[in-house]
């Protein structure tokens, strides 16, 4: 992704030589660009849907799509540490990159002798995470959409998500 801005004697020269209806230019040395690259990345968003395999009787999560979390653009090119501006890049079909991610090998500094690829971390469900959002009767929504401003009660919120789905599980083996 790339971003260009310009800077604000740019500005001051756009508009001295004919801005929007003149014909105004600005030269090279006052637009700044900045390309976003993979150091840049903050978190990965993962779509999933947990569902019942009736076969197997047991709960099973299915990846659905990926998502790059990144500052935005700007701030990144301003060297701001905003981590409350993190914005979704793009989201990536899971089982069109399953491949690329299987072929990727990561880095793992408990076992160094047995890398793992990426596809097999995510699919083993080997990183922490917390459930921002549900799909419920209320539609769907995320966690700080009805629990604002309160970053603890949110991670509760969550934990009681996950309570729920481990006990959509339990249930399956009461008679």
């Amino acid at each position: 992704m790339r971003v260009r801005d310009t800077t604000n004697p740019g500005i001051d020269q756009y508009n001295k030589t004919g801005g929007k209806d003149g014909g105004g230019f600005v030269d090279d040395e006052f637009i700044k660009e900045y390309v976003v690259t993979t150091k840049d990345i903050e978190q990965w968003k993962i779509r999933g849907l947990w569902y019942i395999d009736k076969r197997l009787g047991e709960l099973r999560y299915r990846i659905i799509a990926i998502c790059p979390v990144a500052s935005s653009a700007r701030n990144i090119m301003n060297k701001k540490n905003d981590n409350s501006n993190l914005i979704p890049l793009f989201w990536l079909y899971y089982p069109d990159v399953r491949e690329v991610l299987h072929e990727a090998k990561a880095f793992n500094k408990k076992n160094t002798s047995r890398p793992i690829s990426f596809d097999h971390l995510l699919n083993s469900r080997r990183f922490s995470s917390v459930i921002y959002k549900e799909e419920n009767v209320y539609g769907d929504r995320k966690v700080k959409e009805y629990i604002s401003e309160n970053a603890f009660m949110q991670l509760l919120e969550s934990d009681r998500i996950k309570e729920k789905i481990r006990n959509i599980e339990l249930d399956l083996w009461n008679y």
